[in-house]
């Protein structure tokens, strides 16, 4: 009882969207410099970053617009943003760029670990909570190591002025606007398994061409 109580409080903690953004923001700070007093500053308001859905939810009324669009996924990421600027030594610029590209590294592994969850389903086979457990860390694992290397680490290597890039910066929060705004609406009206896999397509993309812009 105790380790099955266990495992669904991990499974939620890491099923947040606090949770699965800053995890992906932190892959692009690995090798950043920190702000002064970094530990008094990051512990704290990782806490209270993290504690926020927990607190006030995703559709409180106040959050919604028009009885569909939740306003809450937008507010987080912001706030992720100003986590990132607050603790880690990056111009505004090169923290909306990053946290942008975190963002679709985030909606991929959703968009994956969805679909993986939706075929067991359709198949009839039942899943514990160890199982999703472990089917849910093992995809984010997968996910972000491979988007780590493939991309973070090349990225991370590139003059500073190369993503200080006016147009760069506009693509980044244009796109996340976009992808925002359509991940709420087909949450809103239903999803299947299509969807999703043209989510994750959609999101691979956009990191490719990220890495295409800014190589070419």
């Amino acid at each position: 009882m105790f380790f099955h109580t266990l495992a669904r409080i991990i499974y939620i903690f890491f099923m947040q969207y606090p949770t699965k953004i800053l995890l992906a923001e932190l892959l692009f700070c690995l090798s950043t410099k920190r702000r002064k007093h970094f530990w008094w500053r990051f512990i704290p308001c990782v806490l209270i970053f993290l504690a926020l859905p927990f607190c006030f939810g995703y559709y409180n009324s106040w959050m919604v617009i028009g009885g569909w669009y939740s306003l809450s996924f937008l507010i987080h990421f912001i706030l992720s943003i100003a986590l990132i600027l607050f603790c880690f030594h990056f111009s505004w610029k090169q923290a909306v760029f990053y946290c942008s590209s975190a963002y679709a590294v985030e909606h991929c592994f959703d968009c994956l670990q969805r679909i993986a969850k939706r075929l067991f389903e359709e198949q009839g086979i039942p899943l514990n909570i160890y199982c999703k457990l472990a089917l849910y860390l093992g995809i984010m694992c997968v996910t972000f190591f491979f988007f780590y290397f493939i991309f973070i680490r090349k990225i991370r290597n590139l003059d500073d002025s190369v993503i200080k890039n006016n147009l760069v910066i506009f693509m980044s929060v244009t796109t996340i606007l976009v992808t925002n705004v359509m991940s709420v609406w087909i949450g809103h009206v239903g999803y299947d398994i299509y969807h999703k896999i043209y989510d994750a397509i959609a999101c691979g993309l956009l990191i490719m061409s990220y890495y295409i812009l800014l190589y070419f």
